[in-house]
């Protein structure tokens, strides 16, 4: 349950019962905007101090990769009766249910250190882009005053 780059801006970790790695895309501008509308104001930081267990998971959906999503699509998830034994394939669950249902105990750390990691990518290379943008708007200012 080690989190590692995949491809530049990725961040790829392993749910135990589901053994193999999920990866996580950079958050767009519309996941951005879709955290705003629905965690306003103080909320998304309540998601993650209380935790919130169905939202931390709501968010990695938003952000998993479509390989990711078809790999958790694709699981079976078995329950078993504890008063009889007697195991039984769960169908019709969302994404977001079959994650519920995967991630194990002390594995919400995981999740979420990935989305942190997710994020801090995403806002690393945003403040990247807009140094580059500074830069050229002051070289566009400046060469003008140099008579280039």
């Amino acid at each position: 349950m080690e989190l590692k780059q995949v491809l530049p801006g990725k961040v790829s970790f392993t749910l135990e019962r589901l053994g193999q790695p999920l990866t996580l895309n950079l958050l767009s501008l519309e996941d951005n905007v879709w955290m705003e509308e629905n965690y306003p104001g103080e909320q998304l930081n309540a998601v993650y101090s209380e935790p919130r267990v169905k939202d931390i998971l709501r968010i990695l959906c938003r952000i998993l990769d479509i390989e990711s999503k078809r790999l958790i699509s694709k699981t079976n998830i078995v329950e078993i009766d504890i008063e009889t034994g007697i195991e039984t394939n769960v169908e019709g669950l969302s994404l977001m249910d079959k994650l519920y249902k995967i991630t194990g105990d002390g594995e919400l750390a995981v999740v979420m250190a990935a989305i942190f990691e997710v994020r801090k990518r995403s806002n690393e290379i945003v403040q990247k882009l807009q140094e580059k943008y500074n830069d050229q708007k002051k070289t566009e200012v400046v060469e003008p005053l140099l008579g280039k």
